[in-house]
């Protein structure tokens, strides 16, 4: 018999009862032992094959008697007893059959210090006392094989409960330190506001008279002098039949003195912005704020070009949300506040980067609105810019009249206007024409947005705001303006406005970014 192959086998037993002791200890605790299963198969394979082989060759031997081979038997009935064990370890029998084999074979040899000794010592001969030495030392052997394993196996599952833990700690870390960034952004947002709001009101406070009764309206109220609380004051008479509103000269001094202090040093802060474009709209909702998105991406695209935009549609800001930058928020450095920006050529102000919560409602009157404009041209640091553009809210409204105002010094090259083909929508647009010539503010053209559904499928065109009056084309030729082009009506340019990222970029080659392409072109050649 092959006693070299007998040997291997033996240790390959041995191997697999280790490994599926493991196995089942951590089936115990309910981990994946799926990757134990293979390898205890394909040994089990092994150990059965080779066991096939011994005994062939066993049986050849025994009928040629050419030498006892009772040895060898012995050893590979143990072999097969191994097995059969691992066979029933692994549950491969029937719950009594495993349970004999598992008897059987722990009635093997007792541990010497649970074997009843009623031999008198001094009777054992030296042999003997050798063997029942060795017996105690290797059952010594065993139990601290046994317990070098436990612990290792407990130090092993200690380290991956510990990796565990370490990745939950850093977990946690990361999420204290976000939360702590986005504390100091809403502290530094609440702060930024409050300072707006105090100069806002320092700039509008009206002033009450001295003398006047408690809980006056003040004399520019349309109540003043009739109020209650007017009865008794000095200044009723005076109140009541003063014309209301500022006073006409007192109104021109402020304006000479904005002209010599505040008009000086916006015109001083932009003096390193080459073109300055106002984008106008006469009704909401026609897609000014998309245009001037699409066209600022479109300028920046060259690397060299450097492109701002300015938002200051204060009660309806949009720019944040189509440019992608709706949860950034302004940083202050010693030379001004800092524009976000999309990308390195490319920045944005708007006042959605300074509300706490998006959804916040910007309640202002004029003069505070008016006061947050002039911050972004006095007090940001715009740096050199190629182009500034201003997306405005609809309408003439008192961001329009301050714009026009503040920037009387330091030139703006014009106005594009955007419409729809429809009547109701150009009938705003004409008002919008009359206040860019009563400003003395160059209208560089008009824009048709939504002129018409382009199918993605057949190319076919259709009209969805149907054009009753001629649409922008016969408005620009009764006023003598430049049609700068049609857009057609294009779903995605909505969806790319909601996700904040270039239409130009994601649809190249579509009707609608083809047209935006050809106005774009023909603006660069009107200012440039």
């Amino acid at each position: 018999m092959d006693t070299k192959l007998l040997s291997r086998l033996d240790l390959l037993a041995d191997n697999t009862l280790s490994v599926v002791f493991e196995r089942n200890r951590l089936k115990g605790l309910k981990l994946n032992v799926d990757k134990y299963e293979g390898n205890i198969q394909k040994n089990l394979n092994q150990l059965r094959d080779g066991i096939k082989v011994l005994e062939q060759q066993l049986s050849e031997e025994e009928q040629s008697g050419a030498r006892d081979t009772k040895s060898e038997e012995d050893k590979l009935i143990q072999m097969q007893v191994k097995v059969d064990k691992l066979d029933a370890l692994l549950g491969n029998q029937d719950d009594a059959t495993a349970r004999d084999i598992l008897l059987r074979n722990n009635r093997g040899k007792p541990s010497v210090r649970f074997t009843a000794v009623d031999m008198n010592p001094n009777d054992l001969e030296d042999g003997q006392i050798l063997q029942l030495q060795q017996r105690i030392i290797d059952d010594q052997d065993t139990d601290l094989d046994h317990l070098s394993l436990a612990i290792r196996r407990q130090r092993e599952l200690g380290l991956l409960i510990g990796d565990e833990l370490e990745t939950h700690a850093q977990i946690i870390d990361e999420t204290e330190e976000m939360v702590d960034r986005t504390d100091e952004r809403l502290r530094q947002a609440k702060k930024k506001l409050d300072y707006v709001g105090r100069r806002v009101k320092d700039n509008t406070k009206e002033e009450i008279p001295e003398d006047a009764n408690e809980h006056c309206p003040g004399p520019e109220s349309e109540l003043a002098g009739k109020k209650d609380a007017c009865d008794g004051c000095p200044n009723q008479t005076i109140c009541a039949t003063a014309p209301k509103g500022p006073d006409p000269a007192h109104e021109r001094l402020m304006v000479r003195k904005m002209n010599g202090a505040d008009i000086s040093v916006i015109a001083e802060r932009l003096s390193g912005i080459k073109h300055k474009i106002l984008v106008l709209s006469g009704k909401g909702g026609v897609g000014k704020s998309s245009f001037t998105s699409q066209l600022a991406w479109a300028l920046s695209s060259d690397e060299d070009v450097q492109v701002g935009v300015m938002d200051i549609d204060i009660c309806g800001p949009s720019i944040p949300t189509i440019m992608g930058v709706v949860d950034e928020q302004i940083h202050q450095s010693n030379s001004g506040w800092q524009p976000v920006y999309v990308q390195d050529n490319l920045g944005v102000m708007s006042i959605g980067f300074m509300l706490p919560d998006k959804d916040d409602a910007v309640i202002w009157r004029g003069p505070k609105k008016n006061g947050l404009i002039k911050q972004f041209l006095r007090d940001v640091d715009w740096g050199n810019l190629d182009f500034l553009l201003v997306d405005t809210p609809p309408g003439t409204s008192d961001e329009h009249l301050s714009l026009a105002s503040f920037l009387k010094e330091s030139g703006i090259d014009g106005a594009v206007i955007i419409t729809t083909p429809q009547e109701v929508a150009l009938q705003d647009v004409r008002k919008e024409i009359d206040f860019c010539r009563k400003a003395k503010i160059k209208i560089l053209g008009l824009v048709e947005n939504m002129s018409g559904f382009v199918c993605p499928n057949c190319h076919g065109e259709s009209v969805i705001f149907p054009p009753t009056t001629g649409g922008a084309e016969a408005l620009a030729k009764e006023f003598g303006i430049a049609l700068l082009g049609r857009i057609p009506l294009d779903p995605r340019v909505a969806k790319s406005c909601d996700m904040g990222v270039s239409f130009l970029d994601e649809y190249p080659g579509s009707p609608a970014c083809v047209a935006y392409e050809d106005i774009i072109d023909k603006l660069r050649d009107i200012v440039e």
